[in-house]
């Protein structure tokens, strides 16, 4: 009973913080992505890349590039030797590598060749979105206007076919932050875990350990 409450912890803590996230609340998004990874410490690799991916973007969203790059070398250090196509984070790691450290010749071959593709093959299509905006930006910032004009476009024609699932998706997660509520305080009130927090860009321990009580 107490590693199926474990897992469904893990799920909880992930998916509050994809929903404050979303509700532009990255404090909360934060603590709740952190919750998630420490109770990934027996876990298999690409399951423990998922919030450390969140992490790593959510600080980055703030302009905390420090703690952006603690938790992006976490994650490239972790994901070495996984196929590409074992875990979109992968991806993930390798365009955010571009944007904390600094943009290379590779970084457009990357995104229009194997993100976006990759994307639009499992038909991810926020993910899509997302690429294409950054890409669209990257071309405008480097004065390429043409090109930044043509993803322009782009972007606003898959926002207005997919702007429908935009509005259901708020809907969704305002349903999954109410049940996933429900459900954390429900397992919450048990006493199984506390936790401690961590600053890895100040030279804490690299991997948090959730404390459980007997």
């Amino acid at each position: 009973k107490d590693i199926d409450n474990i897992e469904l912890l893990r799920l909880c803590y992930q998916n509050l913080g994809k929903v404050f996230s979303s509700a532009g609340n990255s404090t909360e998004a934060i603590n709740h992505y952190l919750k998630s990874y420490e109770l990934r410490s027996n876990c298999e690799i690409h399951r423990k890349l998922t919030p450390i991916s969140s992490l790593m973007k959510e600080y980055y969203s703030v302009g905390d590039l420090e703690n952006a790059k603690v938790w992006l070398d976490l994650g490239m250090d972790m994901s070495k030797g996984l196929e590409l196509n074992y875990s979109i984070h992968i991806y993930e790691f390798k365009v955010y590598d571009h944007l904390i450290n600094g943009f290379n010749s590779s970084f457009e071959t990357l995104v229009n060749n194997h993100i976006i593709p990759f994307f639009k093959e499992k038909q991810l299509y926020y993910e899509v979105s997302t690429y294409i905006k950054l890409l669209a930006k990257h071309y405008y910032d480097n004065r390429k206007y043409k090109l930044a004009a043509s993803y322009y476009r782009e972007l606003a024609n898959l926002q207005l076919s997919t702007w429908k699932g935009v509005i259901d998706m708020k809907k969704i997660l305002l349903l999954t932050f109410l049940s996933l509520t429900i459900i954390l305080t429900s397992i919450s009130t048990s006493g199984l875990f506390s936790y401690q927090k961590y600053d890895l860009a100040n030279n804490e321990e690299p991997y948090p350990f959730p404390t459980t009580k007997r």
